[in-house]
């Protein structure tokens, strides 16, 4: 257990180090969907549903940069999801994020509309790696977690393309 600790400490400053100074690109998903701890206690079910709004004037570049699209007055979009994670046991836990979600697209060409169904949902793992215990009655005091996720798009595009509606994913 001792050379564990030992090489916890700099692994752990070295991998928030890492993702600090990493580069990241804006996607439009981390405007909806902010990262959060998916870790869960051995056998427990957690079910949460989240209503999201969000309302703007520009859009993102293939770079990830924004930019004012020619023609766009304004992009809304509501949506609902519905969030379940359950731990496997004391390190490893499962979750998921079924997404549905209506967008409303206004431009001054005269090409407005909104669309309405499935969207970006999600399946991952998350494994705590560092700062696992035993006993529950005394929590450790800090912990890191490796976390894996696969992004699902469960809208079809074409559909939308064909009929001139607004499109619900990338």
């Amino acid at each position: 257990m001792g050379n564990f600790r030992s090489v916890s400490r700099p692994l752990a400053a070295f991998l928030v180090t890492a993702l600090c100074l990493a580069p990241a690109s804006a996607r439009a998903d981390f405007e909806l969907h902010a990262w959060e701890n998916r870790h869960e206690d051995a056998g427990r079910l957690t079910l949460r549903p989240e209503f999201l709004t969000y309302s703007s004037r520009t859009n993102y570049a293939p770079d990830g940069t924004t930019y004012y699209p020619t023609n766009l007055d304004s992009f809304s979009r509501l949506q609902l999801d519905l969030h379940a994670s359950y731990g496997l046991n004391d390190w490893l836990s499962a979750y998921g994020r079924l997404s549905g979600a209506r967008t409303q697209v206004t431009t001054t060409a005269g090409l407005s509309g909104h669309q309405m169904g499935p969207s970006d949902s999600a399946l991952g793992l998350n494994a705590r790696i560092l700062g696992r215990n035993t006993d529950a009655s005394t929590p450790s005091r800090w912990t890191l977690d490796l976390q894996l996720q696969a992004d699902l798009p469960l809208y079809t595009n074409a559909a939308a393309l064909a009929d001139g509606s607004p499109l619900l994913g990338e």
